[in-house]
């Protein structure tokens, strides 16, 4: 079973359900490939080979980055690139919801690099839970079949024993929170 659980990690690795799910929701509203492209590169290629790099070098313990001391460190060189795809998308006209969903990225997940430096919080289910929690704002309840998906991962991460339920709970919670509440304020208020 503890394979299983290993996969689902590997799958479920943030950079890829950032860049998969940026992506999804970039093809949903029928967005140039280019922004797909931008999505894949910047979320997703580059993130993974830079903390695979910092592994390499010994800086962090695996690619996972498990250890909240190593996290500040792969903060510190993912967060650029987070920063560079609003300004791009907005270089590119490319000014709906997914430049929005993008800046809030780059928000969350400064928050996110705040609450580690103190708390240990899974970056696994922050990155599924704040895409499925856009999805099913965005695309409607149709989509709520997805909250399996940060349930399965929540659980995988426990059984792994690379964090507690109440890291998994409140980084469920803490990021699903933040998705709906900067999502209500881009239809509602903004």
């Amino acid at each position: 079973m503890g394979k299983i659980y290993c996969v689902i990690s590997r799958i479920f690795h943030p950079s890829i359900t950032s860049a998969v799910g940026f992506s999804a929701i970039a093809m949903a509203f029928q967005l140039r490939l280019s922004v797909i492209i931008l999505f894949l590169i910047f979320y997703g290629i580059m993130p993974y080979i830079m903390v695979y790099f910092l592994k390499i070098k010994g800086k962090v313990s695996n690619i996972f980055v498990t250890e909240r001391k190593e996290r500040p460190l792969m903060f510190a060189l993912t967060y650029p690139l987070y920063l560079i795809v609003p300004f791009l998308l907005y270089l590119d006209n490319t000014r709906n919801i997914v430049t929005y969903l993008s800046i809030c990225y780059a928000f969350n997940t400064l928050l996110l690099a705040i609450i580690t430096l103190k708390f240990k919080i899974s970056l696994h289910e922050s990155s599924i839970a704040g895409i499925v929690s856009a999805v099913i704002y965005i695309f409607g309840f149709t989509y709520v079949f997805l909250l399996f998906l940060p349930l399965i991962v929540g659980i995988s991460r426990i059984k792994l024993k690379q964090h507690t339920l109440a890291q998994v709970f409140f980084a469920f919670i803490f990021i699903t929170f933040l998705t709906v509440t900067e999502l209500y304020l881009y239809y509602n208020i903004l």
